[in-house]
């Protein structure tokens, strides 16, 4: 548990996450804690051995109204950046944008220095609150904000840009801010973006009340032009949940939300993959405790550090953190870059071998039987197994893995021991069956 809730402190939500490269086992968590209609402010705990304890957490910043949203950033050993915002006690959500910083990982902080005041720049003239995620493109910083609707605005979502490591802000200017006008419903918020996950180039993914994940990229190496308009992703269910995403090893990326059962109907969270910069995306964790019945929050936090406790540096922990009832909870997965690892869920391994010899079949087995569990059906077997790609909520708790041998590719999802889904391409990828 991150952290707990009680009669003083009832309140938790909008948890952030940092790590930095220098100590992948320190994790910070910062969340904005208080009580509805009065005063929120923001309070950091830190993790030590990779988020399977946490400190009591403490009080880094407070007074002068409510302070909203807060995004954490590591920039080199010790080196944070605590990003919120500040509005009126009792107000909505944000108002100006506000940063302190950390030399010493988070026990003493800097004065407040104002990024954005609300109502500058073109989102709208309302408040101004950011999203949960910032990179590092190129040498320089991209921070998404946002502006909610008010009686006098739409929505809007943009992004802000430093050149100068943090020292000063300004909005991206060949970005036109992405807004959805046509209808309420469509309205789209807190941006989460990533830079490419391998790929050229940047994408930010909204939460909206349309049921659906909304997105937009850009193919430019550094990320500050060529952005697109956001589109719908019909892949991509969303109860207006905020998500997280974060690029892995090996051009992965990973995104959590709260997938739901469309429209504002709540789910369990879950973590999706993509292995093509966000093209498509398929489950690598379901459900991870979560519920309809005991939803509180929507908001989840992601991040990928290597795992110190491993030899080599192909195991990365999958750190998840979540509203729940009571507090803010996390969880953590392990991923192998190589292959899945034999921890909380495996995918398994189907082979197709075209041409191989016996003896080569039964050598190959036993190397890979040393790290998972092997498959090896008939070809009758894949045909009888193979399903359409349904609902992705009929898809619960996917892992994939792809398999090349002979021009043949085929990709399966499942849990430990259950074929949910299997895919077969004699094209090299080019189109599934």
């Amino acid at each position: 548990m991150i952290f707990s809730t009680n009669s003083s402190v009832p309140e938790a939500h909008h948890v952030n996450m940092a790590v930095c490269s220098s100590a992948p086992s320190t994790i910070y968590a910062a969340y904005q804690v208080g009580k509805d209609g009065e005063e929120y402010y923001i309070m950091i705990g830190t993790s030590k051995d990779g988020g399977e304890t946490w400190d009591k957490g403490r009080v880094v910043v407070r007074g002068g109204g409510s302070m909203w949203d807060p995004v954490l950033y590591c920039s080199g050993e010790g080196k944070l950046s605590l990003f919120f915002g500040l509005g009126e006690v009792g107000g909505g959500r944000g108002g100006d944008l506000l940063v302190i910083r950390s030399e010493d990982g988070g026990v003493g902080w800097g004065e407040r220095v104002l990024v954005m005041a609300q109502g500058e720049g073109v989102l709208g003239g309302g408040v101004l609150s950011f999203s949960n995620m910032l990179v590092s493109v190129s040498g320089n910083l991209l921070l998404p904000i946002q502006s909610p609707s008010s009686s006098t605005s739409t929505s809007a979502a943009s992004l802000i840009v430093s050149t100068d490591q943090g020292e000063t802000w300004s909005l991206l200017p060949s970005l036109s801010p992405w807004n959805i006008t046509t209808s309420p419903a469509s309205e789209i918020l807190d941006p989460a973006i990533f830079s490419g996950g391998g790929s050229s180039g940047c994408s930010v993914y909204f939460r909206s009340v349309s049921g659906y994940a909304w997105s937009a990229l850009t193919t430019d190496p550094t990320c500050l032009t060529g952005w697109s308009e956001a589109v719908e992703r019909l892949d991509l269910p969303n109860p207006d949940a905020r998500v997280s995403v974060a690029d892995g090893p090996a051009g992965g990326v990973f995104l959590s939300g709260n997938f739901g059962g469309g429209g504002e109907e709540l789910g369990g969270i879950g973590i999706d993959k993509s292995v093509d910069g966000g093209a498509r995306w398929a489950r690598w964790e379901g459900d991870i405790g979560q519920g309809v019945e005991n939803v509180t929050g929507t908001s989840a936090a992601l991040v990928l550090t290597p795992d110190e406790r491993k030899k080599g540096n192909s195991i990365y922990r999958v750190i998840v953190a979540y509203e729940q009832p009571g507090g803010i909870d996390c969880r953590q997965f392990s991923y192998n870059v190589v292959g899945d690892v034999e921890d909380i869920w495996n995918a398994e391994m189907f082979f197709v071998g075209v041409g191989l010899s016996t003896l080569f079949v039964c050598i190959l087995a036993f190397l890979l039987h040393l790290n998972h569990k092997l498959f090896s059906p008939r070809k009758s077997d894949l045909e009888s197994l193979q399903e359409p790609l349904n609902d992705r909520n009929d898809r619960e708790t996917i892992n994939d893995q792809t398999i090349v041998r002979g021009g043949t590719v085929v990709t399966a999802f499942g849990r430990r021991g259950t074929v949910r889904d299997l895919r077969v391409a004699a094209d090299g990828g080019l189109g599934f069956s």
